[in-house]
């Protein structure tokens, strides 16, 4: 839609009218995906009414997607596997009204965990018997714990005065990794949190680049994370909670959303393209990447990369994403459609008002 607007009052002077119709929105984000160029041509994704419902896929090593359970969906924003690889917790909901839910890969209920105001962001504890979740205030966060099998209560496990935006568990369930958000003042950081002991947070990747999707080795002793302080986002691993002994990158030319394997034999990621990449490591005393490999292109599933958006399978098989549910093949696939002389079109349909 489009209205005239008065700069000077700031004020719309007149009826809004539509001026391009069908166009596919978001609807955890209402993010319209659009785009024209300086010589008015227009690209955007055609779709019907409001999209944003999504399916949880698997999808192989070489990029083929299995639906889990055509009959379950919503507006899922988080994704984390449990540590048997049988289960899921997902963020269900939109703004301010968002919980967890729960559900067995292998069939059964969808099943609601919190009931909260603004829960979101699960991450199950290494034992798989507690999920964890950020709730959120006007201006701090705190990550709580509540049983997955539903039989206890929420229990505080650590708040800090800084927007949290992702969590993730060291393997021997002593410390969480806390990603803080951008601020006005700074790029958020990556926050260690020890579960014992005197409990008080240090800073385990702190600079003025951005850090982001914090997650530990299997076996404890490395840390990986995405950080832009080359210019483009790359993929890091430090040792770990010893981060600034030592420092190696591992994507060259652009990665994000670093996944290890169960076995830790294996680091995958996303590159500047979208594209799944594999890099064999040996992360045992001593840290040694391979050169990263493609796997197959995630182009068309849910990435939010802000957030981690996709999990590695235990028996290394593939990954789970969240994908649309067009996407996923149960309707109608979207369509990308080219406009040439946008802008006259435009303006046609605003002289015509």
């Amino acid at each position: 839609m489009a209205a005239p607007f008065d700069l000077d009052r700031l004020e719309i002077t007149g009826e809004a009218v539509p001026v391009l119709e069908g166009v596919a929105v978001r609807r955890q984000t209402g993010f319209a995906p659009l785009t024209w160029s300086s010589s008015g041509a227009m690209v955007f994704i055609r779709g019907t009414g409001i999209s944003g419902d999504n399916l949880v896929v698997q999808v192989d090593r070489q990029g083929a997607i299995t639906l889990q359970d055509t009959s379950w969906s919503g507006a899922f924003n988080g994704l984390a596997l449990a540590p048997d690889g049988h289960r899921v917790a997902v963020g269900v909901g939109q703004g301010s009204a968002i919980n967890i839910w729960l559900k067995d890969l292998d069939g059964g209920p969808f099943t609601r965990l919190t009931f909260g105001n603004s829960d979101r962001r699960p991450a199950w504890s290494p034992d798989g018997s507690l999920v964890t979740f950020i709730r959120d205030s006007a201006t701090s966060s705190a990550v709580y714990g509540r049983p997955a099998d539903g039989s206890g209560q929420d229990t505080l496990l650590a708040r800090i005065d800084q927007q949290v935006q992702e969590i993730a568990w060291s393997p021997d369930g002593e410390w969480l990794v806390l990603r803080t958000d951008n601020t006005a003042s700074g790029a958020g950081d990556l926050i260690g949190y020890p579960l014992t002991g005197d409990r008080e947070p240090v800073p385990l990747v702190a600079s003025e680049f951005t850090e982001l999707h914090p997650t530990i080795s299997p076996d404890g002793r490395w840390l990986a994370y995405t950080s832009a302080e080359s210019g483009i986002p790359e993929i890091y691993v430090r040792p770990f909670p010893e981060t600034g002994s030592r420092r190696y990158q591992v994507s060259n030319g652009g990665g994000s959303e670093p996944v290890w394997s169960f076995t830790g034999e294996e680091l995958f990621f996303l590159d500047q393209d979208f594209v799944v990449m594999a890099t064999a490591v040996r992360a045992g005393p001593v840290f040694q990447a391979a050169t990263p490999r493609p796997l197959f292109s995630a182009l068309g599933l849910e990435i939010d990369g802000f957030h981690q958006s996709f999990v590695a399978l235990p028996d290394g098989s593939g990954f789970l994403f969240l994908s649309t549910r067009a996407l996923a093949g149960t309707g109608g696939a979207p369509q990308i459609v080219w406009l040439e002389g946008w802008p006259e079109e435009f303006d046609r349909r605003m002289g015509n008002r």
